[in-house]
């Protein structure tokens, strides 16, 4: 399996040196192997070869991406905070109510999160220059720029859109 804090690269040394050196400068330096192949090797299928490796990386990269902004949205998110206030949510639900839906019950949680996700979104954006400056929350995602202000931004807004949707329509 894959680990995502340890990417191997293997590289074609015909690969451009500008287009190797975007690719690379894109993960951090400490977490990063690369290899490079050697093209004058002899093998029946080498052009084949290359293309499998060139794609296989461009795979790796693509999913490396995906993985890291997930993992940044969840801190973003401060998901067990978020999810604690949903849950609180579905509990009062689970108390008053007489007849329980299992699909209102789930959906009341996640439109819950949703909005609570967006508001901690919101809050970390109001005190960026707080957080760079405080021990406990130097190390969170925007004081540390692993996401812009402005993709933090969007991302709130879609959550809170999302999560009133969810809450007025179902």
């Amino acid at each position: 399996s894959l680990n995502f804090n340890q990417c191997i690269f293997v590289i074609d040394k015909n690969v451009p040196k500008k287009k190797i050196n975007k690719i690379l400068n894109s993960f951090p330096k400490k977490k990063l192997t690369t290899h490079y192949l050697d093209v004058s090797e002899k093998s029946k299928n080498q052009k084949n070869r290359n293309i499998m490796i060139l794609t296989t990386s461009k795979t790796i990269f693509a999913t490396y991406k995906l993985m890291m902004f997930l993992k940044v949205i969840f801190e973003l998110t401060k998901f067990r905070l978020s999810f604690l206030v949903s849950f609180s949510a579905i509990f009062g639900y689970v108390l008053a109510s007489d007849i329980i839906s299992f699909l209102d019950l789930f959906l009341l949680g996640l439109s819950g999160y949703l909005i609570t996700a967006s508001s901690v979104i919101n809050n970390q954006i109001f005190e960026i220059d707080l957080d760079k400056i405080m021990d406990r929350t130097k190390n969170r995602p925007l004081p540390t720029k692993r996401i812009t202000t402005r993709s933090a931004l969007a991302v709130s807004i879609c959550f809170a859109l999302l999560g009133f949707l969810i809450m007025t329509y179902w």
